[in-house]
């Protein structure tokens, strides 16, 4: 894996979590290890071969170490091929429900139903490497706070009993370290996590 599970479910928030349409790579939504290779199944022998060339090259550009992967090679393929069997498996089966639990949040609440931009305000920290992102649609106003630093930040809010928790990926319940922590006027958040509240009415 290139990242952490932690890792993971942070991007997989910032990515459904934006007012954009999301758009999901096969497996990703259960944490899929094998990686997605160039592969083709040309019967004209000259093709191939410039396909192999060209790949070979492109590689090169990118990887210091290493050779391409024969885009022509079954093995190729059939280490493509996502493992559906991880399905049954504990840390693939939380990220999926992860995935279905962001999926529903866009579908059900009205903040973050709709693509759009104007009702969303976002303040990114380089330094602490934090983003905090609002949106809102009429009366429904949802925070979402993001921790990309590897130790634990603590966000400033004026009154922390006033929002709802929808979603904290470091909560256990999604395999992560624990749930952040209220203190008076903030909120502490894990390293590499996300918290999803809703201001309540």
């Amino acid at each position: 894996q290139l990242v952490s599970f932690e890792t993971q479910k942070l991007l997989a928030s910032a990515v459904m979590l934006s007012p954009f349409l999301p758009m999901l790579f096969m497996g990703e939504e259960w944490s899929e290890p094998n990686p997605f290779q160039y592969f083709v199944s040309h019967t004209d022998p000259e093709l191939a071969e410039a396909v192999r060339k060209g790949r070979k090259a492109e590689f090169a550009a990118f990887h210091a170490e290493g050779e391409a992967p024969d885009p022509m090679a079954e093995a190729t393929f059939k280490a493509s091929k996502l493992q559906w069997h991880l399905l049954h498996e504990e840390q693939h089966k939380t990220m999926l429900d992860y995935y279905k639990t962001l999926i529903r949040l866009r579908k059900e609440n009205s903040a973050l139903k709709k693509p759009d931009r104007r009702n969303l305000t976002v303040t990114a920290n380089a330094d602490d490497k934090t983003i905090v992102l609002h949106r809102w649609e009429e009366s429904t106003k949802v925070i979402c706070l993001l921790n990309f630093a590897e130790e634990s930040r603590v966000f400033g809010l004026d009154d922390p009993d006033e929002w709802q928790v929808l979603l904290d990926s470091a909560d256990t319940q999604w395999g992560g370290p624990g749930a952040a922590t209220r203190q008076a006027g903030s909120l502490q958040l894990a390293p590499r996590s996300v918290v999803v509240m809703q201001l309540k009415n």
